[in-house]
């Protein structure tokens, strides 16, 4: 039994899931939106959270507190993450100073063999409707019917 373990396994070693963590944290950080795994998006959330608080959190703060919180920022991230870093602290923390929390959101993209997600963080002025089961299986059906008339 896992009894008091948080996090998601993802069926990978400790090494492989750490390192996959960071890689899309760095790649949500760094294009502001990713597409995952229901799963995956559920087990970065947190972290990247919390490293958006963290950012915020020291943009009053005196020029050592902010050296420190841009050491540990850092150090979560792993090494080359200079301008992530920067682009976290100078760009995306800023956005967030009136927000309390959820800077992130989870949209859903439709059915696909894995149920698939968006990631992105809020304040993006993008928008993605939500399809309903039928309307995915009329515009499927469609698609069909052009390709059997081109195959003729």
């Amino acid at each position: 039994m896992r009894h008091q373990i948080k996090g998601y396994r993802l069926n990978r070693s400790m090494g492989h899931r750490t390192s996959m963590r960071k890689t899309m944290i760095k790649q949500l950080f760094e294009h502001e939106k990713i597409q995952t795994t229901l799963a995956k998006a559920k087990s970065i959330q947190p972290e990247a959270e919390k490293l958006i608080t963290l950012a915020k959190n020291v943009q009053k703060a005196d020029a050592v507190q902010q050296v420190n919180a841009r050491r540990q920022a850092a150090g979560a991230l792993g090494n080359a993450s200079g301008e992530i870093v920067k682009k976290l602290f100078d760009d995306i923390a800023p956005r967030f100073t009136s927000r309390k929390g959820g800077y992130t959101r989870l949209l859903k993209l439709g059915p696909r063999q894995a149920p698939f997600r968006k990631f992105e963080r809020h304040g993006t002025l993008q928008t993605y409707p939500r399809l309903r089961r039928h309307a995915i299986q009329r515009l499927s059906a469609a698609i069909g019917e052009n390709e059997r008339t081109r195959s003729l």
